[in-house]
């Protein structure tokens, strides 16, 4: 484990100890009502004037998350560097975006209350509603690209703001805090599966909870709102990996559903313990039995199915109470991330990175997981384990 590692789960740790008072969560997984705990942790900071001259207040949350994205960027934008590529931003900006349309969005709230479809609505006005209730609407670019100061040393050796690295003027105009954003390139998740990571900025409570030695450890961009990125990822694939990373800082701004990372410990009676017994259940050789591959598949939220061939294995093995124990563990694991509706929303911007305006409008936004197996987090939800 590396020292950013050790230090980010000392401070998740202590998070955890600070957890309290419980609040029903805001969606559902599969049809089961759930209760998480608030996190005491809070960082209120207060953002500029907003449309209408009314100057609002936003609460944004403090604690620390890396929310590593394990499988970001790994079937986009494939070969060099992408110069200008033309399009939309792919990412999906909400209610406090400076540029947003809040007429529009006020004639899609009244369309919704009249249970208007959500495509004509979206059709219509440029505005879509997400499982957790949040208005969005995507953010068109006229040119997008990484500037050659990318390959400065100091990027590598800490962070400099995301304007001095990446252009594209819709997405600062939106939000223009975004070009001041930290950014930078971190070589220790060369040997990882993490392709980079958004991370909220430490408060002082958590400071005060971490041993004197750790907050030695701890640096100024730890202060900071970052996206960090893996330096190991291709360079024709980094654009897509910060399009994902920038919908989590949006997502945390505007109070959208949030992403996160797969659970490391499967507790019982939490989301993920639930799922485990979900799969569990499916994996049960007598059960297995009765059903097709193609079943199977489904059954565990794969969408290809294996074939009979390898099914078959997959049912003499199951009769092994341990191997089905720790395959019910993985696929938990990698569902619950995939099911978040955070980490739905981050690989759709991917996704949909470079569209025109007209192939933003024709195509439609739709999210890779189902909305009745969405697990929806909103801001201080309890962190898995």
């Amino acid at each position: 484990m590396t020292e950013n590692e050790q230090l980010a789960e000392a401070m998740t740790a202590a998070a955890l100890r600070q957890q309290q008072a419980a609040r029903p969560m805001l969606g559902r997984q599969e049809g089961m009502a759930t209760r998480v705990p608030e996190a005491a942790v809070q960082n209120l900071m207060t953002l500029p004037k907003r449309a209408f001259g009314a100057a609002q207040q936003y609460a944004d949350t403090g604690a620390y998350n890396p929310e590593p994205v394990v499988d970001a960027a790994t079937t986009l934008m494939t070969g060099g560097m992408p110069m200008a590529a033309k399009g939309a931003a792919g990412i999906f900006g909400g209610r406090l975006s400076m540029t947003a349309d809040h007429r529009a969005m006020f004639e899609a709230e009244r369309m919704a209350q009249q249970r208007v479809p959500k495509e004509q609505i979206r059709q219509e006005t440029g505005w879509l509603q997400q499982p957790d209730k949040q208005w969005r609407s995507e953010i068109p670019s006229a040119e997008q690209w990484w500037l050659p100061s990318i390959y400065k040393p100091e990027v590598r050796q800490g962070t400099v703001p995301l304007g001095s690295v990446y252009h594209d003027p819709a997405l600062y105009a939106a939000y223009p805090e975004l070009k001041d954003l930290a950014f930078g390139l971190d070589k220790s998740l060369r040997d990882t599966r993490i392709s980079g990571y958004y991370a909220r900025p430490v408060t002082q409570d958590l400071v005060d909870t971490l041993s004197p030695e750790l907050q030695r450890q701890l640096m100024p961009q730890h202060f900071q709102h970052r996206v960090i990125l893996n330096p190991g990822v291709p360079e024709g694939k980094r654009m897509p990996v910060l399009a994902h990373e920038l919908q989590h800082y949006i997502q945390n701004k505007e109070g959208f559903a949030q992403g996160g990372r797969a659970p490391e410990r499967i507790v019982p009676g939490t989301v993920p313990g639930k799922l485990f017994e979900q799969f569990y259940g499916v994996l049960d050789p007598e059960n297995l039995k009765q059903m097709s591959p193609r079943r199977f598949a489904t059954a565990l939220g794969e969408s290809k199915p294996p074939s009979k061939t390898g099914f078959a294995v997959i049912q003499e093995a199951m009769e092994d109470a341990q191997a089905r124990k720790e395959i019910a563990e993985r696929v938990t694991r990698n569902q619950a991330y995939r099911r978040l509706l955070g980490e739905s929303e981050a690989r759709l911007a991917e996704k949909r990175l470079g569209m025109t305006a007209a192939q933003q409008r024709e195509r439609i936004p739709k999210l890779d997981v189902p909305d009745r197996q969405l697990i929806i987090r909103m801001r201080d939800d309890e962190p898995w384990d």
